[in-house]
């Protein structure tokens, strides 16, 4: 989301914030010190709070966020977790080991968990870096990414969580190598008494033909109101092959505000997957730039909303170079009250001739309710190109289930297994035989006990 740099109104609920107000509803200052993390990298931190200071939360006036009010963040005042405080390890254990085989690093409320995780990485040509473990100088290729010039125009969720997060991990895959099983990086704000705040923050590095899969998991543990703010940028080298699935499961008086930006090479490919499960509160960002001909990026995602749930996805792809293929298919399953949002704008750039770029936004409302609003957009500067874009809203099909119900089955089992048929083909391509029956789970069991729409005959 682009913020407003400069002065503001007056703060009230409902009215822009300014900077200053926001860092101090969110992170008070004598909890965002950055202790635990090498000096030269506080210094760096400080910047990014001098700019944080003094950018404008956008409200509904502003036209990406039209369909999504901040407010109620407003109404909290959200804390660090303190690093002092004990957890529980023992009843995390199952939660984390549950999300799916492979290499995984826990982070709860913002810190790496060397207890929960598995050892470090020990695949060749693979490097895993988590600040909190660091002594000395960093890597080169770490240092390089913290020391990035302050943009004043970045997403002001990426700006907040460059100001406040307590840890990060940077994983650089080399020239050549691959990554044989998925890494998982787990986030899991586990709630006390305090309105938590925790920053993720995530660095990925693909070089010259590499090959990975990355999978982000945010849960929540307890309950209550927390705010989970994550940032992850990927880059991708000539050649490169990347499958990113983030699941965003929070509970369900949770607040999420994801940010991803990804930048693609010559010849690279990338598959992601952006799901949203849980969240009283969510919004997921993605800005894609396809900087080197013949990139290949496509983009799937399934939101299910219940009750009061409100999930929105943003997203902008960019076309910088000539032959470059974008593929984006989204859809949501809404009940109850559930808002769903969906924005993509594809934007081609005068020199990305012979640009491919199509966008699909599909949603299935199962009560009167339930509401979704679609912003398909194309911007485009060349004209060799071929690029559509469409979306539907609706319910389901009635000749569907009276085709099922003609066949015996009852309307609870015609309508759970329509439903399922709707959503399930999102994760259908996912890589990994593990992690995409793991997923496939966790998508029947929100389905069934969330909507109610009953289990598969």
């Amino acid at each position: 989301m682009k913020p407003v740099v400069g002065q503001s109104a007056k703060t009230t609920v409902g009215a822009k914030c300014d900077g200053a107000t926001l860092m101090s509803l969110l992170v008070p200052q004598d909890h965002a010190d950055g202790q635990g993390l090498p000096a030269w990298l506080r210094e760096r931190r400080a910047e990014w709070r001098s700019l944080a200071a003094m950018v404008t939360l956008p409200t509904a006036r502003d036209e990406e966020w039209r369909f999504t009010s901040l407010t109620p963040l407003l109404a909290r005042r959200f804390v660090v977790a303190r690093s002092e405080e004990r957890i529980e390890h023992s009843s995390l254990t199952s939660l984390v080991s549950g999300q799916g085989d492979g290499a995984r690093l826990v982070f709860v409320n913002g810190v790496f968990e060397s207890r929960l995780s598995t050892p470090d990485l020990d695949e060749p040509g693979v490097e895993a870096v988590v600040l909190s473990r660091t002594r000395g100088a960093p890597p080169a290729w770490v240092a390089a990414h913290f020391r990035r010039e302050v943009n004043r125009h970045t997403d002001v969720c990426a700006i907040l969580n460059n100001a406040c997060f307590r840890d990060a991990v940077c994983i650089r895959v080399a020239p050549g190598a691959v990554l044989r099983r998925p890494v998982h990086l787990i986030f899991v704000t586990h709630l006390h008494s305090e309105l938590l705040a925790v920053h993720p923050h995530v660095f990925v590095s693909l070089g010259t033909s590499a090959t990975a899969s990355i999978c982000e998991h945010h849960l929540g543990v307890g309950a209550g109101a927390y705010l989970t703010n994550p940032f992850t940028r990927l880059e991708i080298g000539d050649g490169a092959r990347l499958e990113y699935i983030r699941v965003q499961n929070e509970l369900l008086d949770g607040f999420h505000l994801g940010s991803c930006s990804l930048h693609q090479m010559r010849d690279s490919c990338v598959t992601a997957r952006l799901l949203s499960l849980g969240g009283a509160l969510v919004r997921q960002e993605l800005e894609g730039s396809l900087e080197g001909p013949d990139a290949v990026c496509t983009l799937g995602g399934l939101s299910i909303g219940e009750r009061h749930q409100h999930l929105d996805t943003h997203l902008r792809i960019v076309h910088r170079a000539p032959r470059t293929t974008s593929r984006e298919v989204f859809k949501a399953v809404l009940s109850g009250q559930s808002r769903g949002v969906f924005s993509g704008r594809i934007i081609v750039q005068p020199a990305a001739q012979k640009t491919d770029a199509k966008q699909s936004n599909m949603n299935l409302l199962l009560s009167d309710d339930s509401r979704s609003y679609s912003r398909p957009q194309l911007e485009i500067y060349a004209d060799d190109v071929k690029c559509t874009h469409g979306a539907t809203a609706g319910r389901l099909n009635e000749e569907a289930l009276f085709y099922l119900r003609s066949r015996g089955l009852p309307l609870a089992a015609a309508r759970s297994l329509l439903v399922h048929a709707f959503a399930a083909d999102i994760l259908s391509e996912i890589g990994c035989a593990a992690l995409r029956r793991r997923l496939e789970a966790a998508l029947r069991a929100k389905l069934t006990s969330g909507l109610g729409v009953g289990e598969l005959p």
